[in-house]
């Protein structure tokens, strides 16, 4: 069975990177918040560039498949 990710799971401040992307682009949890359907959303912002922004399911952020934690 394949754990779902949770707020909990994810800290403000963490980064990640897209795992096809051609060029590295980092991007950094700015914001947690529980959606309207009740399920854990993240708010990304690009690293060098904080207009760039994005809303993701935290789960997708925990499937590996999409995108990868960077280093600390």
């Amino acid at each position: 069975m394949v754990r779902r990710w949770t707020e909990a799971d994810v800290g403000i401040g963490q980064r990640f990177r897209k795992t096809d992307a051609t060029q590295i682009v980092v991007w950094e949890v700015a914001d947690i918040f529980k959606g309207t359907d009740g399920r854990p959303y993240v708010e990304l912002v690009r690293v060098g560039d904080k207009s760039l922004r994005k809303t993701l399911a935290a789960a997708a952020l925990g499937q590996g498949n999409q995108y990868i934690a960077e280093p600390a």
